[in-house]
This record gives structure tokens, sequence and C-alpha cells, in this order.
């Protein structure tokens, strides 16, 4: 039965994977045609936003933080993680709408939900489609690059620290329906809605009025993967940081990069789940 789930499994990657690569070979011999609409966006405006991402986090833990010991309030440091995450989280989304609005790029990001907006269900269907050619390119970056970084650290030519984000290492601290709810929250949908304009609505565009589409995609993958202060997931993130701004260019809708990363994380979250609760 292991062997022939093994065989499956196996099948399933090779397909995908080879769908997947041979939609962005065939998408990157007419990338210079790249069809999204010009926008000008202000490198004042992209400085904002990234200085706020880290600063903002830190700032509304320890405030959280200082508040839970003035008042001796008995919340568990995982809790305080998630709530300080999710407020971030709808600060960074406050502060992006506001920018988006001040940048005069309101008509661009309606044309990004106008596109599917007429029959939602279409977002879903590609994202998912996407996201299903795409799990086994993450999963194999994840098991390769661990294996890489546990071999460099070993072989004592540079001191690495390899630990899995703070969420993974400590999700058996998620001991209530109360927590999976808030991470499925934070996770699932603000995460992802304040990531995906920040990193291809923002970034992106902005590269890419300035360099070759394949470079802005690049980078701005880049930018996402050591945003997330974590090597260990340094080259998923990578990967999934392409693919999220290859569909944004292919589909030219904000709305399917949105739901293939708050998908995968909802995978992420219901995995971890279930091996922390079922599988042992």
């Amino acid at each position: 039965m292991h062997r022939l789930c093994y065989w499956i499994w196996l099948g399933y990657a090779f397909f995908a994977s080879a769908l997947y690569l041979l939609n962005l070979l065939v998408f990157l011999n007419g990338c210079n045609g790249c069809v999204l609409p010009r926008i000008n966006i202000s490198f004042g405006s992209i400085l904002i936003t990234f200085v706020s991402l880290p600063v903002a986090n830190v700032v509304i833990y320890r405030s959280i933080k200082l508040l839970c010991d003035l008042f001796c309030a008995d919340i568990d440091k995982m809790m305080m993680v998630l709530v300080s995450g999710g407020l971030t989280n709808i600060y960074l989304l406050i502060l992006i709408l506001f920018i988006i609005k001040t940048e005069s790029l309101l008509k661009y990001l309606k044309c990004d939900f106008k596109n599917l907006m007429k029959k939602t269900f279409l977002a879903f269907y590609f994202g998912w489609t996407w996201l299903l050619m795409t799990i086994p390119l993450f999963i194999i970056c994840s098991i390769y690059w661990k294996e890489f970084l546990i071999a460099l650290g070993q072989s004592k030519i540079i001191d690495i620290d390899i630990h899995d984000q703070y969420l993974i290492r400590h999700f058996d601290q998620i001991d209530s329906w109360w927590k999976i709810s808030v991470m499925f929250m934070e996770v699932g949908i603000l995460g992802p809605l304040v990531e995906e304009f920040c990193f291809r609505f923002l970034l992106y565009r902005f590269l890419r009025e300035r360099i070759w589409p394949l470079v802005a995609m690049i980078v701005s993958s880049v930018v996402f993967a050591t945003m997330h202060f974590n090597l260990v997931a340094w080259l998923p993130l990578f990967a999934m940081g392409f693919v999220l701004v290859h569909s944004y260019e292919y589909f030219r809708s904000i709305l399917v990069p949105m739901v293939i990363h708050g998908s995968f994380n909802m995978l992420v979250v219901c995995s971890l789940f279930y091996s922390y609760n079922f599988a042992k």
C-alpha cells in the first residue's frame, strides 16, 4: 500500500511540475509582452511599506506584552504572537490601502479585481489549479534546501542556526479552538491579503516599471522570501513568491495569488494540526 502511494505521489509530482514548468517556459518566451498596465508608484511609498512590515510587528508585540505585564494578564506567548500578528496585518492593510489611495492606484486595483470578480469562482478555480501544479515544487524545495543547510552546517564551513518558523516550531502550543481560529484568520486571510498587496501589487509593479519583468519577478520573490526572516524557509518561500508573481502577471488579477497564498497556508496549518493531533 505504501509503495502504491509512493508511486502515485511520484507520478503526480512529475506530471504537475512538468505542466507548470512548461507553462512557465511559454510565459517567459513572451515575457517582454507582459500585459499588466503600466502604473507609477513612488519609491517613498514602497520604503514606508517595507519599513513598517518588521517595525509594526515588533512594536505591537512588545506593546501587548507590556500591557499583559502591567495588568498581570495570564496570556501565553503563543497567544500574544497570534494576536500581535493579526493586529499587525490589520494595521498594514489599512496603511497599504491608504498608500494605494494617495498614490492614485485605486483604478488599477479595481481593474485587478474586475478581471475575475464577475465570476469569482474562476479566481478559486485558477488559484487551486495552480496550487495543485506547484505544491510538489514547494515540497521538493523545502526538503532539499533543509538538507543542504544541514550539510553546510555539519561541514563547519559556516555556522548556521537551523530552525523552522516560530508558529511551526511551537504548533503544539495551539491547544484551543480559539487559537486555531485566530491562526486560520491570520495565515489564511489577513496574511495573504496584506502580503499580496505589498509584494505583488506594490513592490512588483514598482520594479516592473524599471527593470525587465523576469528580473522584477525574481527580485520581488527574493524580497518576499527574505522578509520572512527564516533561513530554513527561504528557498520554498522564494519558489512560492515566484509562482505568486507569475500567476499575478499571467491572470492579470491580484485575486488569483491571494487564493493560492491563502489556500497553501491553510493546507500547511491543516497538515500541522493533523500531525500533532492524529498522526501520533
